[in-house]
């Protein structure tokens, strides 16, 4: 089709999402009947290795400045709309109020989670990790907390991905990086050798400047590379897995450890699982916490061990709640392990304590 003639810009995003400009149409209903006469065009059978195939598309679409007037915004409605479309089954779809999930309480939240960085409202907690060879804790995941000044504690999966679809994920990342690297040095300044664990997403990988801000932390703080592992999950990785790819190769290149997150839960490919330089995979808690009832747990969490072992990866069992369980993945192979049943996610102060018992310590 030709959209020329209203002078459009089109760019790819990332994996299978691309954006179009308009930039002179004359109504929002024009707007509308372009992005049908785009759907047609997308859902023209081809044919593909001598078979007819055909593909099909959602279209979001938001209006400047009627809706918004900066772009992250205009981006962000765009991607309500869009996701409205596909739930629908409508093709098209127009950016309302009434689709967004993100209130204006929530709204509120980025601008206040920008100043949070800022005035170092945020926490970081730390999980501890065990070998299952020996049951010591090697390291400890990260995790972050945020204790409003106004609402009160605000759970993670409430805030990140408002930070995920807007510019604030990056220095929020940067600032859980820091954080990280300089409780790693605490450690290491009180005799500890544990690593820490922190997760990067989707936007993460697409930031040039992550790579050199990582090492100019770990060349700040004096810890060695090895000291850090980043996480990411499958679905991060396969929404542009030629950039995830670049990226993940230069984090190693570093000698940082690279992990996938939440193992199973995603839809990645075994041809880019087998060519990206990760260490381990994480099992998902979702799979875990009912391996001892649920026989198909029990066969994905075995088969996934196997399968990660094949490739010469380790493998990390989140999730773990109860020493039946710790002792069921003992016996599978699993290589190490974190759960409540070793320790829940802790505030520094909380940790000291946890390590003077030391229970997951060598005596």
């Amino acid at each position: 089709m030709e959209i020329a003639e209203h002078n459009a810009l089109v760019t790819r995003l990332g994996g299978d999402e691309f954006a179009i400009l308009l930039s002179n149409i004359r109504s929002n209903q024009q707007a509308v009947v372009l992005g049908y006469r785009i759907l047609d065009a997308v859902r023209e059978p081809f044919e593909l290795a001598g078979f007819n195939t055909e593909i099909s598309a959602s279209i979001g679409i938001t209006i400047s400045p009627d809706q918004a007037q900066d772009i992250s915004t205009l981006m962000r409605f765009a991607d309500v709309a869009m996701y409205h479309a596909k739930s629908e089954r409508n093709g098209v779809s127009v950016y309302r109020s009434s689709y967004d999930r993100h209130t204006p309480k929530r709204l509120a939240l980025i601008n206040d989670l920008g100043k949070a960085i800022r005035e170092n409202q945020l926490e970081l907690y730390y999980q501890p990790k065990i070998r299952l060879n020996d049951r010591q804790c090697y390291g400890f995941e990260a995790l972050i907390r945020w204790n409003h000044p106004e609402m009160g504690f605000i759970p993670p999966g409430e805030f990140i991905p408002l930070a995920e679809v807007s510019e604030v994920i990056h220095p929020l990342t940067l600032w859980v990086l820091e954080q990280s690297i300089k409780q790693a040095r605490a450690w290491l300044d009180s005799g500890y050798n544990f690593t820490v664990a922190a997760n990067l997403s989707a936007q993460n990988l697409l930031n040039d400047q992550l790579v050199d801000r990582v090492a100019a932390l770990l060349r700040r703080y004096q810890v060695p590379a090895s000291h850090l592992e980043l996480e990411i999950t499958e679905s991060a990785i396969m929404a542009d897995p030629n950039r995830a790819l670049k990226a993940l190769q230069e984090i190693n290149e570093l000698g940082i450890t690279l992990a996938i997150d939440d193992f199973g839960t995603g839809y990645s490919s075994l041809s880019y699982l087998k060519r990206l330089p990760v260490t381990s995979l994480k099992i998902d808690c979702s799979f875990v916490k009912d391996i001892l009832e649920d026989e198909q747990d029990s066969i994905i969490v075995n088969s996934t061990i196997n399968l990660a072992h094949n490739l010469g990866l380790t493998v990390v069992a989140e999730g773990v709640e109860e020493e039946e369980i710790l002792r069921h993945l003992e016996l599978m192979g699993a290589d190490k392990a974190q759960g409540y049943h070793i320790g829940k996610p802790m505030a520094v102060t909380d940790l000291d304590a946890w390590l003077a018992k030391g229970d997951w310590l060598p005596r």
